[in-house]
Order: structure tokens, then sequence, then C-alpha cells
């Protein structure tokens, strides 16, 4: 029986994946697309493996929350172009989005989509958005944003281990846990991160799941950055070691950029599920020479003590490597 499971799940996957959207797809066209909630939406954002589901959790305990955790098929519903995984789609996929895919359409689809109960504070978390601020920024005014950075020796090492498992699904081909199918998201990120600025002369340089990750941290946490003056008051901004070093503060100063009250029992909840930060230990992590240094440049500008190695060193491995 246990075999004859594990033979049909690559057929059941694309059904679920359907049958999740669809009800979506329809609301997506029915109803009021107007914004209703008391206050604007806020997004959770910050490159995968940095936090923004602990992060996330903690917010969703506070009684004043309508907390979703990557919605993938609701935002499909908004627009197809969020579906880099390919689960809803073949193609028209973006990792970069910005406020000309806001159109009228999206945003009445946003709002019939994702629109909370009355009363209640909407939150939304799926680290993919950390790219598409503009796009977010469009489908509803005054959009609020939390951002949680993690150190980026830390980030790599884990999102390395999460894409170290690959499965076929039918229909959709080879389906990497964390860049899709037939690595449908790297390719999109690093075309499109080359073609916003993100060292096109360097990307072809990358080798491995260490090397990508390294790529998508710089990128989401260069495209905050993008959008930090613009924003102003409208991004709050955590570290994963404040978040863990210091859980009190971090749930006070959360509820104040939120305006929801920080009561006892809520901080006291949301503290109990934070566990002390753990390091990832592993092998070097070797970047062409202008990645390394920014890379190395934020680290500083955070207080993260994880370096990478710079060029020299990228060119005695890919020589080791062709030997």
């Amino acid at each position: 029986m246990a075999r004859r499971f594990e033979a049909v799940k690559p057929l059941m996957r694309p059904v679920r994946d359907y049958a999740s959207y669809a009800p979506y797809r329809i609301r997506a066209t029915m109803g009021r697309g107007v914004w209703s909630s008391v206050s604007p939406p806020v997004f959770l954002v910050g490159c995968g493996r940095s936090g923004t589901t602990l992060l996330g959790e903690i917010l969703s305990l506070h009684p004043s929350v309508r907390y979703l955790y990557e919605p993938r098929e609701r935002w499909a519903a908004v627009s197809r172009a969020t579906d880099t995984a390919l689960a809803f789609s073949r193609s028209g996929a973006h990792c970069f989005m910005n406020a000309s895919d806001a159109d009228a359409p999206a945003r009445r689809r946003f709002a019939r989509v994702m629109k909370p109960p009355s009363g209640q504070v909407f939150i939304e978390k799926s680290p993919t958005n950390a790219l598409r601020i503009g796009f977010l920024d469009g489908l509803a005014a005054d959009a609020r944003f939390i951002h949680i950075v993690r150190d980026g020796d830390d980030v790599v090492r884990s999102i390395a281990r999460k894409a170290a498992r690959t499965r076929r699904v039918v229909g959709r081909g080879m389906v990497n846990d964390w860049w899709g199918s037939n690595d449908s998201k790297w390719r999109l990120m690093r075309d499109e991160g080359a073609a916003a600025g993100y060292y096109a002369d360097e990307v072809a340089l990358l080798e491995g799941d260490q090397d990508r990750a390294a790529y998508e941290w710089l990128v989401s946490v260069g495209e905050v950055d993008r959008w930090r003056p613009s924003l102003a008051d409208r991004l709050h901004e955590i570290t994963y070691r404040d978040l863990t070093d210091s859980p009190l503060q971090v749930v006070s100063e959360l509820a104040g950029f939120l305006g929801i009250a920080s009561s006892d029992r809520w901080a006291e909840e949301a503290t109990s599920i934070v566990k002390p930060m753990r390091r990832n230990d592993g092998a070097p992590i070797v970047l062409p020479r202008r990645m390394a240094e920014d890379f190395n440049g934020l680290q500083r500008r955070y207080g993260f003590e994880g370096r990478v190695r710079a060029a020299a060193a990228l060119q005695a491995r890919n020589a080791a490597v062709s030997r």
C-alpha cells in the first residue's frame, strides 16, 4: 500500500494545486473590488530563511490580526505572474514586479481575495515579495511593510539545505523545493535581477545552491534598500538577532507600528515560541568580487558576523573544478 501511495503522489500534487487555486480564481471575479479593512495591508518581507515564518507566527497570535502564510493560490488569482514555481500556470511568471503590474483589475482582484474580516489588520507573508515591493505598494494605498533581515551567511546555508531536494511532478517536470519547476524561480531571479542592475557581469559565474542563495539574499536586501526612501515610516525593519535576543522589545515595537494593543498575554505567547538563534555552519561561501564586497558590506552594516570570500578564491575554485 505504501508503495502504491508513493507511486501516485506525483499525480496528486497537480490536482491538489488546482483544487486550492480554483476557488480563489472564482472569487477574484466576483463581489466588490475595494479594500475595506480598517487599515492598509501589511506585507512581511525578507529573503527566505530569514525568520519570516517565526515572525509571522508571532503576529498571527494577536486577536486583531488576520495573517496569511504564503498564500500562493490567492496571489495566483490576483496575478499569475506571481507563480514563479509554475504551479498554476506554465509561463508569464516574474520574480520582480513593479507598480505597472498593479493595474486596476489586479487591485480589484487583490481586494476580493485578500480582504480580512472587518476590524482586523491584514498581514501577509511571502518571502519572494521582497522583490515585488513596487507591485505591492501599487495594490493598496499606504501599504505598510515589515522587513526582517538575518545574517546572510546563515541564510545561504539554510537555503542550500532546503534546495537539496528535487522531485518529479506530473506536468511540471523536476520540481526543486526551493528553485521551483526545472529551476524556474532561479532562472527568473537571475535574468530579471541582472536586468534590474544586480551583478549582470557576475551572475553567470555562480555555481551551486550556495551561490544562488547568496544572490537571492543580496537582491532581496537590495530591493528593500531601493524602496526605503519612498516607503519612509511605512517600513519597519528588524533583524532576526533582535527577534531572538530581545523578543519582548521587538513585539512591543511591532505593536506600535501596527497600531494594535500589546497585551501581556500576547507578549507572553509570542515570546514563548522564540528559540535562541542558531548558526548554520558549513563550507566557506565564495562569490565574485563585487558580490562579495557588497555581501560583506551588508553584513557589517547589520552587525552580522559571517563573511564570504572574494574573486581570487572563486577563480581558483572554478579552475579546480574544470581540471
